[in-house]
């Protein structure tokens, strides 16, 4: 087989591998099958690897160059390192099975490889980075010229003077090797916005089910409230009580009836324009505000709140809509720790962003729970499905900000509120 042959063999091979693995791994992830997704691709890329390794571009008795590193590359940023660290094993294992010269060089190429990829995914913060078709073809670059000076010291080694035709081998295959890696980040890039976009389409196909659920979460919220209302009401009508129980009475109506007023007014706050009455706010002050109305409940509850909050945290918002927000979020993490528990609160700035970060030690929740936070369809059986939650997410998307939710089943969740930032001095 010719070397214009084994090179589009090798690529057919690599991208098959690709399409292979983005199209069941997606499903996996929206079902919250993480794990298994990643040890899927950790099996595929290392099998693309593998018969990579065993159809090299070869020319003679020279070293052989292949693409075994490009499967490995994606394993490594998609599937983890430690998945990579599995496929590398048996990249090992094949390269010494085949014996050679070669074979002993191939551990220094593999720890060089391993080691510039860990560096990549360090400094980059989304590997979406790589995404794009010119990173992908860079980076493949640069790992074929590891692939080169390995082949040249293999040669060295044994005393051999590298000729002009190993010189063009080589510069072909650098450029293949550029040209395949960018490939690959382009099918996967278009792959993971074909599903990003079916993701995002799935909210307008939905919309009459989203209204009728925002219906009827709002009908469940406020009938409870209602009916013990009434019965308190109707108690204090149509019984003799004494003074102490009609007071009694009387004050579990009222704070039934508020709670019902608060889930009217949530959905009044979802009503109205995004950016109303704005005005610069201290996010300190207001998560003081918000603890000190929950303190009784936290107090009932068994919860220690442990705070760390940075000064002079402005931010331009509605006064009443955040501390409604941070009521809310802190309420959230109050309630899932039934038994009582610990909820930590961070506040800080990094760069021109102020970072808010509300910690609960809960039963914590699903991938696919965290992914429907925030919309009418999420799970009624659940408390973090409150109408609250929508307004929350509403109202910090109309100040230009998100909110990040990390949680692992068993462990707890922390809710991350990303803010712009404004100078302190714009308070004063």
């Amino acid at each position: 087989m010719n070397l214009v042959n084994v090179l589009l063999l090798n690529v057919l091979a690599l991208a098959a591998a690709v399409m292979l693995y983005q199209l069941p791994w997606s499903e996996k992830l929206r079902r919250g099958r993480e794990t298994q997704s990643r040890l899927m691709a950790a099996a595929v890329c290392a099998l693309a690897s593998l018969f990579a390794m065993a159809h090299p571009l070869q020319l003679g008795s020279w070293p052989p160059l292949d693409f075994g590193m490009i499967p490995l590359a994606v394993c490594f940023f998609y599937g983890g390192p430690l998945y990579a660290l599995g496929a590398a094993a048996l990249m090992l294992a094949f390269r010494f099975g085949a014996g050679g010269l070669e074979a002993w060089v191939f551990p220094v190429v593999l720890a060089l490889v391993l080691g510039g990829l860990w560096l990549v995914r360090r400094r980059l913060r989304e590997t979406a980075v790589l995404l794009h078709p010119l990173n992908g073809a860079l980076l493949g670059l640069a790992v074929s010229a590891v692939m080169v000076l390995s082949g040249a010291a293999t040669l060295l080694a044994q005393g051999i003077a590298p000729s002009w035709q190993l010189y063009a081998l080589w510069a072909a295959y650098a450029a293949a090797h550029a040209c395949t890696a960018g490939l690959i980040a382009y099918l996967l890039g278009q792959t993971r916005l074909r599903i990003s976009g079916q993701q995002a389409g799935l909210p307008e196909q939905n919309t009459s089910a989203a209204a009728a659920e925002l219906a009827s979460s709002i009908a469940r919220e406020v009938h409870p409230s209602l009916t013990a209302a009434k019965g308190f009401v109707q108690m204090l009508a149509g019984h003799e009580l004494p003074e102490s129980k009609r007071q009694a009475y009387a004050k579990l109506a009222q704070e039934e009836m508020d709670k019902a007023q608060t889930v009217i007014g949530d959905f009044v706050t979802l009503s109205r324009p995004p950016l109303a009455d704005l005005e610069l706010l201290d996010v300190k002050q207001a998560i003081l505000k918000a603890l000190e109305t929950l303190q009784p409940y936290a107090a009932l509850q068994k919860i220690e709140v442990l705070t760390q909050l940075q000064d002079s945290l402005i931010i331009s918002a509605n006064a009443d809509h955040f501390t409604q927000c941070m009521l809310h979020l802190l309420r959230n993490g109050m309630e899932a720790m039934p038994g009582g528990g610990r909820l930590h609160i961070v506040a800080g700035r990094q760069n021109q962003t102020v970072c808010i970060d509300i910690i609960d030690e809960g039963a914590g929740m699903s991938p696919d729970e965290v992914g429907r936070l925030g919309t009418p369809l999420y799970s009624a059986g659940s408390k973090r499905s409150r109408l609250g939650m929508i307004v929350t997410y509403r109202t910090i998307q109309n100040l230009h900000g998100r909110i990040d939710v990390t949680s692992e089943l068993g462990k707890g969740t922390c809710f991350s509120i990303l803010l712009p930032s404004l100078p302190a001095s714009t308070y004063h």
